[in-house]
């Protein structure tokens, strides 16, 4: 667990100096990748014979504006020493970033705009992280509510994602909604984009289940297996099972558990292979993501059997995710196995593409 993975400094440029025993680099740093950045676009641009123009004098002129801004912040007087950069959310970024440009190659061989798939992940994360957030406050509204004493504690609690807090399904249904609205604003088949995004998707989920290990939600249940882990004091497994009555107060760290957030990382990765090798084999559009939702939905749902995070659902044993995965079971075997749906879905046999 690192929820805090560095801090920048922001008193100096180049200094390596840690803070309160978190690793610390000066701000001046950040220029050495945005310098090899930006060589590497004039290279591109003057090979391709495209450097001289309006937009791209503009790009070049916002490129060193920025570089100039980062060089003399320590000259600023800022009260503030540093800022952090937190383990999740730099995941996320990550799993944005990789996963966007998995889409957005597999866009380009099915001859769909690039910049379109772009486009389109802009929505799907910042919806997804919205339902993903709505999703998990509703699921535990009861101790969601414990932390409230007014309208101002409420939206403080609300976006205090670091104390854990996002619930991957919420975030797939309001990305599923915000991915339909753009599809029909574009004019988009959107069984066919799916197919297309499904394997930069999953690549996203991979990067952001290890920075659910690194915030430290979404646990497993105590096991005594060599890659078991622990938890220091205050982190969501420590008061979990300081609630329960797993540990005592005052216990060095949490019991050690089950990595299932590591477990969840290389599940979807595997998955997204798994659907990138397929590809080449589908019989129709809907097919691959049709893949997806099975497989998916089986190791989420036996995942859920080593995660103690969650309580059963509605008066069952199972969690409401694993009842979810149970829906996404089913929608997955009716795309794989229908071949032949309206035209309105656009499910039609497809040309091999490598």
């Amino acid at each position: 667990m690192r929820q805090v993975l560095l801090r920048i400094r922001l008193d100096s440029l180049f200094s390596t100096e840690a803070i309160d025993g978190v690793t610390a680099i000066g701000v001046g740093y950040g220029l050495i990748p945005w310098l090899l950045v930006g060589i590497a676009w004039l290279v591109h641009h003057k090979r391709a014979g495209t450097l001289v123009s309006q937009d791209n004098a503009c790009a070049a002129g916002f490129w060193v504006v920025v570089g100039c801004i980062l060089g003399s912040v320590p000259n600023w007087g800022l009260q503030v020493q540093s800022v952090p950069v937190f383990g999740y959310g730099m995941m996320l970024f990550l799993g944005f970033v990789f996963g966007g440009n998995v889409a957005a190659h597999r866009a380009k061989k099915e001859n769909l705009d690039g910049k379109l798939v772009w486009d389109m992940a802009m929505w799907l994360f910042f919806s997804g992280i919205v339902g993903a957030r709505l999703f998990h406050v509703i699921q535990h509204r009861d101790e969601f509510f414990a932390q409230v004493n007014g309208i101002g504690d409420f939206f403080t609690v609300l976006i205090n994602l670091p104390r854990g807090g996002l619930t991957l399904f919420g975030g797939i249904i309001a990305g599923a909604i915000a991915y339909i609205v753009f599809c029909r604003k574009h004019r988009l088949s959107t069984i066919q984009m799916a197919d297309v995004l499904v394997p930069g998707l999953l690549v996203g989920i991979a990067f952001g289940r290890i920075g659910c290990f690194l915030n430290g939600c979404c646990f497993g249940g105590a096991c005594e297996l060599p890659w078991a882990v622990t938890f220091p004091e205050g982190s969501v497994p420590y008061t979990v099972q300081l609630q329960r009555g797993l540990i005592e107060a005052g216990a060095a760290g949490s019991l050690r558990v089950h990595p299932t957030q590591i477990y969840s990382s290389i599940n979807a990765f595997v998955i997204a292979g798994i659907c990138t090798y397929y590809w080449k084999h589908r019989s129709h559009t809907g097919s691959v993501v049709g893949l997806a939702l099975i497989l998916y939905a089986i190791t989420r749902f036996t995942l859920e059997i080593l995660r103690t995070d969650e309580l059963g659902f509605g008066g069952t044993s199972l969690t409401i995710s694993q009842w979810v995965s149970i829906g996404a079971l089913i929608a997955g075997m009716i795309l794989v196995n229908l071949k032949r749906l309206t035209n309105r879905f656009d499910l039609v046999p497809v040309e091999k593409t490598t």
